[in-house]
């Protein structure tokens, strides 16, 4: 074989579609540093471009963590932002298969096949309506937030209407891709009695973690409950259960805390402690400071923040369906059933095993970071597992000390976070060149375990 006909690493990476998207990630974060480490990019000129990488990284893979407050970029640099987070929410591969096809040109089917990698879409078929579906939904969110938001902005807290729009658009982006990011260095915290700010911004959130699948569901099988997929069934499900019970979780804990919401009445406390909840799966928007919150708080924000939201969604986690199989997978052993069921479908052994790696993966890369946060850093363990699990499940919320961490220890919440909007089993599967199959299988035997 000659050089010439050798696959070259490019040709390698095209036919592999997630590889395809981890590359163009990369790129794409790569021209975002370029961007942000311009001198006009900062209102205080060039930064180190160790700030400018980390910043690029948590808006293309929508987290929201920031060791620059977002306050301090120039309006160049918080449009680049706005461009990273629509990109790296929408989807870089979904976002160019759909100004394609507002050209009319066609798609092809590796172009399909990457999109629907992207999506989570089921069939190749499926793909042109997926995107459709996704744009108009993402337009129509956005817009209607932006409007929102603007109008309140102007009437209730007195902007001028072009300052008014700017933040109207930049937070109804920010919130559909569940990126976090907020123009005010208190996040939220300044609106936390605005119930309208936070009704939109929730809701945004909310919308944007369901997930691109359930938008095309929906439109196809509309809101009747037989006619949805086990998946739709488990994300409507487990979406508001989650949300519901970490809210009344939240707010227990955080009752009497004088620095938290302690001093609030009893309906804002539900109102913060729900819009808390729904931040902690999957945006880093801040109603109530974190880092006052107690440490079993944080506990039980470091669980909602491991497990996300839902699959193909804007958010990161191991995903509500991964909490459900692994669920399913529990109770089917307790009851000594054969087989692992959830709403009268048998869970097929496949997706099991793809559960059960997607947790393992995603526990290992936290433990490992938790470990390099707390050793390189010195940050306490407590404070290293949740930056950890927020950069993994790309939900940017900190307990305070993300602006001063060490060169080494921001470069460990950039992998972090690459692999968290990546997709741990999407990440792994890119720096696999081939899949193997065996024509044989070895003699089964049982260990002991437990």
């Amino acid at each position: 074989m000659s050089k010439t006909d050798r696959p070259t690493w490019r040709s390698k990476a095209a036919s592999h579609p997630a590889r395809f998207l981890v590359i163009v990630f990369a790129g794409f974060i790569a021209m975002g540093s370029l961007a942000l480490w311009m001198p006009f990019a900062h209102r205080g000129g060039q930064v180190p471009l160790i700030d400018a990488v980390f910043t690029a990284t948590s808006a293309t893979c929508v987290t929201g963590l920031a060791t620059i407050p977002t306050s301090e970029w120039s309006g160049f640099g918080q449009v680049v932002l706005t461009v990273l987070m629509q990109a790296g929410g929408f989807g870089l591969m979904a976002m160019a298969s759909v100004t394609l096809m507002l050209f009319s040109q066609r798609i092809g089917l590796r172009q399909r096949i990457i999109a629907r990698t992207e999506t989570g879409v089921s069939e190749l078929g499926d793909v042109r309506s997926m995107l459709r579906t996704l744009s108009a939904v993402t337009l129509a969110i956005e817009a209607t937030a932006a409007a929102v938001l603007t109008v309140r902005f102007v009437t209730a807290h007195g902007q001028s209407f072009p300052t008014a729009v700017w933040n109207g658009i930049f937070h109804s982006v920010s919130a559909f891709n569940n990126a976090g990011f907020a123009r005010w260095d208190d996040s939220l915290t300044g609106f936390a009695h605005d119930w309208i700010v936070l009704a939109v911004v929730g809701v945004s959130v909310v919308v944007g973690g369901l997930g691109f699948p359930i938008f095309a569901e929906l439109r196809v099988r509309g809101f009747r409950w037989d006619r949805w997929s086990l998946h739709a069934k488990v994300v409507l499900v487990v979406t508001p259960v989650l949300l519901l019970v970490g809210g009344l979780a939240i707010a227990l804990l955080e009752w009497t805390n004088p620095l938290t919401i302690g001093s609030e009445s009893v309906g804002a406390k539900a109102g913060l402690a729900l819009f808390t909840s729904a931040m902690t799966r999957t945006a880093g928007f801040e109603a109530v400071p974190h880092a006052h919150m107690g440490e079993a708080t944080w506990f039980l924000i470091d669980m909602l923040m491991f497990v996300g939201a839902g699959s193909a969604s804007t958010a990161g986690g191991i995903k509500v369906g991964t909490l459900a199989v692994l669920s399913c997978i529990v109770w089917a052993e307790v009851k000594g059933d054969p087989d692992v069921v959830a709403f009268k479908r048998r869970i097929p052994t496949s997706v099991q095993r793809q559960a059960i790696a997607i947790a393992g993966i995603a526990a290992a890369v936290v433990t490992a970071g938790t470990f390099l946060l707390s050793a390189e850093g010195n940050v306490p363990m407590a404070q290293a597992l949740f930056e950890s699990l927020s950069a993994l499940g790309t939900v940017g919320l900190s307990t305070g000390v993300t602006n001063g961490l060490s060169i080494a220890s921001e470069i460990t919440l950039i992998v972090l976070m690459f692999i968290g909007r990546a997709g741990t089993i999407t990440f792994g599967a890119a720096l696999v060149a081939h899949q193997h199959s065996r024509a044989y299988r070895w003699p089964e035997e049982a260990p002991i375990v437990g």
